[in-house]
Parts: structure tokens; C-alpha cells; sequence
């Protein structure tokens, strides 16, 4: 049975799409997609019990009958106690079944996400940063993490063993590289170049302060190399989160402001599209990098901000201009150029909102989907393919509605990890 929701999306799809035999065809599967999914309703797990057999509703806010793609599924695996006062960071390391955790006692915790010593085996903890974690962000054989000090580290994981000789070389864990003291202030997030492909022999770092500038980094070098310093949101505003792709810059401020740049070596920027995303500071902006895009030569078109007014929004950039026979885009000239338009805004959470992630289509490959975690100590996953976003699952008490401060998911591995203010850390297995 279709609800009246439900009527109301495929009316006004029926007014934008005409009368065309592919829209009429389009139409019709549309709404057996909604009539099977009402009738079946929605089968999550309940996390927080660990009931694999049972369900669980979600929010009374939420409609249940709207799962139109095949859903994410989460079987927890095991808890990390990580200790200290709390979580701050996490990152999957690429192609290894390790998570590294900051902690606010500014640890750097390594646990393992299958195999070895058991899924949440702690298998290295080392001193980081003094005072707290800020970021973390995996990097080639490892991560690099940066921290309220205002330091940057690069580390490698080493595994106990020389990969030429086999000759044992001291326990597992992670090996500072290098470090250097990255702002005046401390270091509010880490990006590393999303444009760049993981064997890239040079890639790029961002990072982004309370002293109001984003710095781009060239870590592989002895000393690393200061390649730019930027002041998108002028020196007085802090810069909460920032995404680096290429040449493109996206950051968040405690002004609530979302700025796209485009930004070169020497310093200078052209602000290609901005809007005042929240009417508190931004927690986090990320953008959508598995979707279909329309913009080729800016390799993404989708941005989600999440904020302290328990939201996150999807927007779509304004399209920029171009010089002629370049990917160098042009100050924007119109309002369609220089602002962003709000596609979805998802209300659901409880409190502050502190990061989102867009699914890969590879897990849902007929929806835009997004999952955010929150203050309000649950993890959400949104469907914003409609008109009007949905909310398709709730997974709460996953750590005694405990602040979730952050979360990493590796869609080749498979895991799914939450962090928290409790000091713990829960693994899931993506199913």
C-alpha cells in the first residue's frame, strides 16, 4: 500500500517528468518500489542489544515504509575500551585491518578490525600529541594526526617485522616519522588530497585552525613543505573542518559559512561559491565523491555540512566558469555561480551533529545515501534520492547515548567503527 506521502512524490514527479512513455515506465516501477517496501516494512538491527533477529522502528518523526534501496546493515563485533577520558579521532588505515583512535589524553590507540588478536584487540598505544587528538587521517602504510599542540605527526605501522629480511624489529605499532608545528593555534581537522589516488608518489595534506588559516602541506618531504597558506573565512573565524580535492578547497567555520575555493601555490584563491550554511559553527563539510556528477573537471558536484543546530544539509555547488581550454575555473559572476542550493536538510538528531559520510554506490547503488552520527549518541542513515530526504534506520545506545564524536567506514573492509566520549570504541562489520 502506498502512503499519501508517498502519492504526493510521485505527483509531482508525474508534473516534472510529462507524459512521456519513459517517465510513464519510470512512474510505474517507482511505485511498485514504494508499494513493496510499505508492505515489508523496514528490518534493521538493534545495535544496542545486539538482537540480530530483531527490529527496530525508527524515529516517531521517521517513516518506516520508505526504503527504496537495499539497506545498510550493521552487526556489532566487538567494544574497544581505549580508556583515557574519551575518543576524539578515528581513522581506518588503508588496505590494513587496523583502526587508529585519539584519545583527549592525546594517545594514539591501534586496534585491530578482524583478524590477528581478535577483532578489538588493542595492539599498540603510543603518545602522540600533548592534550588532545584532533584529527587523524590515513596516510601511505599509516596516518598522519594532528592535535590541539598545534603539531602535525606522520607515522608509519610497522608490523614487527623487517618485509626484507623477516628479521624481527621491535613490536607492532606505529613509528613517528617526522613531525613540525603546523598552526599557532590548535589543529581543528586534517584532510588529505581526495583527488589523489592512494599510489600517488606526492600527495597532498590540508589543514585547518582556530588561528583562521588552512595550510596545505607536502608531508613526504624530510621537513614537510608549507605549499600554500589560505584565509577563506578572513584570520578572525575559525576553521572547523576542511575537505582538499586537487586544486578545490571546501571548509567550514565556526561562522557557519560553507566556502568552495579554488586556491593555487602562491597563495591566492577564487572563491567560487559560498552560503551560510548553519546559523551555528559547522561541525563538518565532506563531500559526495561516489555519485554521478555533472561537473567533471571539479570531479564533484555534492556537499554535506553537518552543525550544532542538529542538522546536516546536502547542497549542490553553484556551476563555475571556466577559462577557455583549462580546469582553471573563473570568479563566479552570478548568484547561480556563487551560492550553493540546499537540497536536503536532515532533522532527526537530538544534538549537535558532528560528521557525515556519503555511501559509495557500490552498497546503495540506487540512492544518494548518508550516514551521520551525533551528541545525541546515535548513528543515522538518510536516503535524500526524493524530494523530501528520509531517514531509513536509527542505530542508538551504541554507547550508553554517550556523545558519538566521530566514525570511519572502510566500504572495501567492509567495518564501520564509532568512537565516543565513554572512552570506547564499537566495531561493526558492514553486511
Amino acid at each position: 500500500m502506498i502512503t499519501d506521502d508517498d502519492e504526493h512524490v510521485l505527483a509531482y514527479l508525474r508534473t516534472r517528468l510529462g507524459e512521456s512513455r519513459d517517465a510513464e515506465l519510470l512512474l510505474a516501477d517507482l511505485a511498485g518500489r514504494l508499494a513493496v517496501a510499505s508492505d515489508s516494512g523496514s528490518d534493521t538491527k538493534d545495535v544496542a542489544s545486539g538482537n540480530t533477529n530483531g527490529t527496530k522502528e525508527n524515529d516517531t518523526n521517521t517513516s518506516t515504509n520508505n526504503s527504496l534501496l537495499q539497506p545498510l546493515r550493521l552487526s556489532k563485533i566487538g567494544l574497544v575500551p581505549v580508556g583515557d577520558t574519551g575518543c576524539t579521532s578515528v581513522a581506518i588505515m588503508d588496505g590494513l585491518p587496523l583502526a587508529v583512535i585519539g584519545t583527549t589524553g592525546g594517545r594514539l590507540v591501534t586496534c585491530e578490525l578482524k583478524a590477528g588478536s581478535g577483532p578489538g584487540a588493542v595492539v599498540s598505544s603510543v603518545r602522540g600529541h600533548v592534550g588532545a587528538v584532533s584529527a587523524i587521517t590515513p596516510w601511505t602504510q599509516g596516518v598522519v594526526s594532528a592535535g590541539r599542540d598545534g603539531q602535525i605527526r606522520v607515522w608509519r605501522w610497522r608490523n614487527g617485522q623487517d618485509l626484507s629480511t623477516g628479521e624481527s624489529n621491535g613490536g607492532p605499532g606505529l613509528h613517528l616519522v617526522r613531525s613540525w608545528v603546523a598552526h599557532v593555534s590548535g589543529v581543528s581537522d586534517l584532510s588529505q588530497d581526495a583527488a589523489a589516488t592512494k599510489d600517488s608518489s606526492r600527495r597532498l595534506l590540508a589543514s585547518c585552525s582556530r588561528d583562521g588559516t588552512v595550510k596545505i602541506w607536502d608531508p613526504e618531504e624530510r621537513t614537510a613543505t608549507l605549499v600554500a597558506t589560505l584565509t577563506p573565512h578572513g584570520l578572525q573565524v575559525w576553521i572547523r573542518s576542511v575537505v582538499l580535492h586537487g586544486s578545490c578547497l571546501v571548509t567550514g567555520g565556526h561562522d557557519g559559512r560553507v566556502i568552495l575555493v579554488y586556491w593555487t601555490k602562491t597563495g591566492q584563491t577564487v572563491q567560487l561559491s559560498s552560503v551560510q550554511a548553519h546559523q551555528t559553527p559547522v561541525e563538518s563539510v565532506t563531500l559526495s565523491l561516489h555519485a554521478h556528477t555533472n561537473m567533471p573537471r571539479l570531479g564533484f558536484e555534492h556537499i554535506v555540512s553537518t552543525g550544532r543546530d542538529n542538522t546536516a544539509v546536502l547542497w549542490k555547488i553553484g556551476t563555475p566558469r571556466f577559462k577557455p581550454g583549462t580546469n582553471e575555473p573563473l570568479p563566479s559572476i552570478s548568484s547561480s555561480q556563487r551560492t550553493f542550493t540546499r537540497l536536503s536538510t536532515l532533522k532527526g538528531h537530538g544534538s549537535w551533529v558532528r560528521k557525515a559520510y556519503v555511501l559509495s554506490h557500490s552498497i546503495n547503488p540506487s540512492s544518494l545515501s548518508i550516514i551521520t552520527c551525533s551528541d545525541d549518541g546515535s548513528i543515522r542513515l538518510w536516503d535524500t534520492s526524493l524530494i523530501q530526504a528520509r531517514q531509513l534506520m536509527v542505530w542508538d545506545n551504541i554507547h550508553s547515548n554517550c556523545f558519538i564524536n566521530a566514525f570511519d567506514i572502510d566500504e572495501i573492509q567492509k567495518c564501520f567503527i564509532t568512537i565516543a566520549a565513554d572512552g570506547n570504541a564499537a566495531l561493526f562489520s558492514i553486511r
